[in-house]
């Protein structure tokens, strides 16, 4: 579903839809907590697990602020196809890496381009929650998915092509 300046997506709705996350929980400003959480991801996925499996690279790289300042998750989505539930994965070496399943959920999603940074995703979580606010959508202020996500790499693409994402969980 599509509204003007937002999409509505579910995930996880189908049979043989599990959806897994990688975590890891980091502290530091921003730039840091990402480019620190976004390592030790990677770490995991080039096989610091139990199995010393490798997993390719997806997208998106989500993110969300802890109810304290400095502190972060970052995450990797866990292909179904390779695993389909986060039992299936395999154990992280780091301890903070944890797997996190995502039951069915729908969000609003905001989409926008450039190389963004903190300041950018707040405005656009701002922008959303306004808008699902207009809507009469609430926001599930709980849920775990609601994030930042970003699906380019800081070397690939131009900043009006570059893809980012906000999701707010809807209630």
């Amino acid at each position: 579903t599509t509204a003007v300046d937002y999409e509505v997506r579910t995930y996880g709705a189908g049979e043989g839809e599990g959806l897994c996350w990688t975590n890891a929980f980091v502290e530091g400003d921003y730039d840091s907590a990402m480019s620190n959480g976004f390592m030790a991801n990677y770490d995991y996925i080039q096989g610091a697990n139990a199995d010393s499996s490798t997993t390719p690279m997806t997208a998106p790289v989500i993110s969300r602020g802890c109810s304290r300042a400095q502190k972060w998750h970052v995450g990797f989505f866990v292909p179904a196809s390779l695993y389909p539930t986060c039992e299936d994965a395999p154990t992280p070496s780091n301890a903070n890496i944890t797997l996190v399943p995502m039951p069915a959920t729908t969000v609003a999603v905001a989409v926008f381009p450039g190389f963004a940074e903190l300041k950018d995703f707040l405005a656009a979580r701002e922008a959303l929650r306004l808008s699902l606010s207009r809507d009469g959508l609430a926001v599930d202020e709980s849920s775990p998915f609601n994030v930042f996500a970003g699906y380019d790499s800081p070397y690939d693409r131009p900043a009006a092509k570059r893809h980012n994402e906000v999701w707010l969980a809807l209630a």
